[in-house]
């Protein structure tokens, strides 16, 4: 439970804003408005975890140093797991408000660009995020700074009211890649503050030139590269599927073959009985369970895709659950190329392969992309030929590649081999 229930009236104002700006990203004062009210929501939330875990430290004390009865224990005890349930439910609150800005950041970049603030520029790894706001000792300027970039008719979102940024202090959105702005706060940068300002620098100049050597530790340069190949999404089919459970308490429906919405409105799901008959490999994503995990990043935010607001709100809340099967089977025959052989290979990071008859030579979608079929709806085919395109494009650097190596599953030859960082 999200807690988001005890400010609902907040939730809904957000959700005003955030709608508002996608029918008019020309609505600066709406832009604005929401940074701040995120803003303020967050430092709530903070507080009362602080609070909570101020009180929870007391009556552990007690536990341990009192001399309390058996039965005296077990209530203290009680008290103890009150306090970290409602611990737990601010932070999910937190992360819900924290989506909010994800969102925003959404509306304007495009979705390729913007996963690259997640991730560290020397290692592939998720880049640590920077932690609570409150108490921030440069949050007064990096506020300043965000409302004089707005007054100048730039859209912008405080990083540290996403998840999903964790570069800078504000990042502009007036174009279709991040950009990333760090607010003055003292005239000298200890070593962390160089280390960080390195970092953001290495990431402007990757998304400025499109290639940047040893990107994210791979060997020689990497490169991103657009794909001609127009997306396909199933959003509405998606939300027609939420409506219909809602009515009925549940619902399924298959936008195309191997590829299935279940959605269950009512009682408790029976996962068992989702599993649709002759999907050969099929592979189930739940999108409460990421939800709940704090794991959505970098995909599109669930805010931007189910569109009515009170199922929205439901599913946040845990009343309704989506589930998405895909049948790695039929995205295995999809993709066959003459001279290829494809495959699907589970527990690896890029677990549909073409390998090259002739050269030994391998190409893969990442489990990264391929997930974007579950929590953006985009359509399995289209991830299939998007790639398919890159191994014609590519296809005389996979012949010259050390392909001995590559049984190995070396994987910073592999995204090196990959070249593109659109298929990672």
């Amino acid at each position: 439970m999200s807690m988001i229930g005890r400010r609902k009236t907040a939730f809904f104002e957000m959700l005003d804003l955030l709608r508002a700006i996608e029918q008019d990203n020309e609505n600066l004062k709406a832009v604005e408005s929401l940074n701040l009210l995120i803003l303020r929501e967050i430092i709530r939330s903070e507080k009362k975890i602080e609070e909570h875990r101020t009180i929870q430290k007391e009556l552990n004390r007690i536990l341990k140093t009192a001399r309390l009865s058996k039965q005296d224990a077990l209530i203290q005890r009680k008290k103890i797991k009150r306090r970290a349930t409602y611990i737990d439910g601010y932070l999910r609150q937190t992360y819900i408000w924290k989506t909010f800005g994800d969102a925003l950041a959404f509306i304007y970049l495009d979705k390729f660009a913007i996963k690259h603030a997640y991730y560290e520029t020397d290692e592939y790894k998720v880049k640590p995020d920077a932690g609570n706001i409150t108490g921030k000792t440069g949050l007064i300027n990096e506020v300043a700074l965000l409302l004089e970039v707005i007054k100048h008719n730039v859209p912008a979102v405080l990083c540290d009211i996403t998840n999903i940024l964790r570069y800078g202090d504000v990042c502009l959105l007036g174009g279709s890649d991040p950009y990333l702005m760090e607010a003055k706060s003292r005239p000298t940068l200890n070593q962390r503050g160089k280390r960080q300002l390195a970092k953001l620098e290495t990431l402007h100049g990757f998304l400025e030139n499109d290639r940047a050597p040893n990107f994210r530790g791979a060997p020689g340069e990497t490169t991103r590269e657009k794909t001609s190949v127009p997306q396909k999404i199933y959003r509405d089919e998606l939300n027609q599927c939420i409506q219909e459970a809602v009515k009925h308490g549940t619902a399924t429906i298959e936008p195309e073959v191997g590829l299935r919405y279940s959605v269950i409105a009512h009682g408790k799901p029976n996962f068992a009985k989702l599993m649709p008959a002759g999907y050969k490999k099929p592979i189930a994503f739940m999108w409460n369970s990421d939800k709940n995990d704090f794991s959505w990043a970098p995909y599109e935010p669930f805010l931007l895709t189910i569109r009515d607001p009170k199922h929205l709100y439901d599913f946040i809340q845990g009343s309704i659950f989506i589930v998405i099967m895909v049948d790695a089977e039929v995205l295995v025959s999809a993709m066959a190329r003459e001279g290829w052989e494809a495959s699907f290979r589970e527990n690896t990071e890029y677990s549909l392969q073409w390998r090259h008859l002739e050269s030994g030579g391998i190409v893969g979608i990442s489990n990264q992309f391929f997930a974007r079929i579950a929590y953006e709806c985009v359509s399995p085919r289209w991830v299939v030929e998007c790639h398919a395109e890159n191994v014609d494009r590519h296809m005389e650097h996979v012949k010259a590649m050390d392909h001995s190596k590559l049984v190995e599953f070396d994987e910073a030859k592999w995204r090196k081999m990959m070249l593109d960082t659109f298929g990672e």
